[in-house]
């Protein structure tokens, strides 16, 4: 069976890359990045995980051929495209982001204070998890540190590669504004949090630029200072052992440790209470309503679910790695597996296309690209309610971010500040 599943992994990237023609496409990542996970996991569960890749892969495929897009060319093309200016007066527009930038730092800044860091606590692991919600809010404010001021970062870098913005655009200031979001991102005790939120996002958006060696070296200057905070993290929560256990600890987190709870369904779980027919989907989606406390009873993602039975008394709000492919056998099985990996693969060609097709903006790019790279984490499980999440919370962005560039932009009513001259 490993080297069916082996196989069906392999051409499932095969298909999916061809479908995108990008290594940094969020669909390559996420299929590269569970492959060590998978190859080292139950026979089963490879196979499971195995045969969503290549289903996945082939929706992409189906989907790209019915289109009768040329991804290739697409994405050529939007790799040259240059930024267009689409926010004017230019002065007000960085005005917005370095204002909006303050207020972002603000109040992560008063957030940390009023929870606390957790990296520095006695118990990194476990601060972790009870200290986040220690304020009033605290989801807003995980939002504004996870989401707002990593696209803020990412806004900021496009400008340097746009005619209209780039003489606003001082690395230092990029410099300071990617250490801060990392920082931030660290302070949680979370290793896995500059992953989702700074490095994919990133790596998506660099596929969206033109190549070449500057590329090359941005990849490697964010992944360094990617590793840098990780380790940072790892070494804070076990602070008594060496760098060569650090490494293998990391090692074992990605492969082996990744698959512990969609192990846990495929041989206990499903077992003892057979397929759960679209329940666990419900209350996901429900358990979004549960935290904002808009709903009489208390729902759990199945991650939870599953956390809970494997820990026992031990559990802390932990989620266990359920993965997209787990979720679908949970609920239906083989079929579902099969059917549901193929119509998701086809979903997100679909948005990647629609990415390659609208028009390169400061603004816009940056967003897509960071709400694509949300589906690494989005596929990795709870699907419905971190889908329902991640979209709200961009959404909000672009709502907190319209009333300024409603005054700025050329493509609604020109506001030409102070002097208030309209054009229709």
């Amino acid at each position: 069976m490993f080297t069916i599943s082996f196989i069906f992994y392999i051409v499932g990237i095969f298909l999916t890359y061809v479908s995108v023609r990008n290594f940094l496409s969020f669909k390559i990542l996420f299929l590269i990045w569970t492959f060590p996970a998978a190859v080292s996991a139950y026979s089963e569960v490879f196979y499971i995980m195995s045969l969503a890749a290549f289903f996945f892969g082939m929706g992409a495929f189906v989907y790209n051929t019915a289109s009768f897009a040329s991804t290739k060319k697409l994405l050529l093309n939007y790799r040259n495209q240059k930024f267009e200016m689409s926010y004017r007066p230019s002065q007000a527009f960085i005005s917005i982001i370095f204002f909006l930038s303050v207020i972002f730092i603000g109040a992560s800044i008063f957030y940390f204070y009023s929870v606390g860091i957790s990296l520095f606590g006695d118990e990194v692991g476990f601060d972790r998890l009870v200290n986040r919600h220690a304020v009033s809010g605290s989801y807003i404010y995980q939002r504004i540190f996870r989401v707002f001021l990593p696209i803020i970062c990412l806004v900021y870098f496009c400008m340097g590669y746009s005619e209209a913005y780039k003489k606003y655009y001082k690395r230092l200031i990029f410099i300071f504004l990617v250490l801060i979001s990392f920082l931030f991102l660290v302070f949680t005790g979370m290793r896995g949090n500059t992953l989702i939120f700074m490095f994919f996002p990133f790596l998506v958006l660099f596929g969206y630029l033109p190549g070449g060696a500057s590329s090359f070296l941005l990849i490697l200057r964010i992944t360094f200072v990617t590793f840098i905070s990780g380790m940072i993290v790892t070494k804070a929560m076990y602070p008594e052992l060496p760098l060569s256990e650090l490494l293998l600890l990391i090692y074992a987190r990605v492969t082996t440790g990744a698959t512990d709870g969609i192990s846990y369904m495929v041989t206990i779980d499903v077992p003892i209470n057979g397929f759960y027919l679209g329940e666990t989907y419900f209350n996901d989606f429900m358990s979004l309503f549960s935290k904002l406390g808009l709903t009489l009873n208390d729902y759990t993602t199945y991650g939870s679910y599953l956390a809970q039975s494997m820990l026992g008394d031990r559990y802390n709000n932990e989620q266990a790695s359920i993965f997209f492919s787990g979720e679908l056998f949970a609920n239906f099985g083989y079929p579902g597996v099969i059917v549901g990996s193929f119509l998701i693969g086809a979903l997100l060609q679909a948005i990647y296309l629609k990415t390659l097709t609208t028009k390169k903006d400061v603004v816009l790019t940056p967003v897509l690209s960071y709400f694509s790279a949300l589906f690494l984490a989005i596929l990795g499980g709870p699907t419905i309610s971190m889908l329902l999440d991640y979209f709200i919370t961009i959404f909000s962005f672009i709502v907190l971010l319209f009333p300024f560039m409603l005054f700025t932009s050329i493509k609604y009513k020109r506001f030409i500040f102070l002097n208030i001259n309209i054009r229709f």
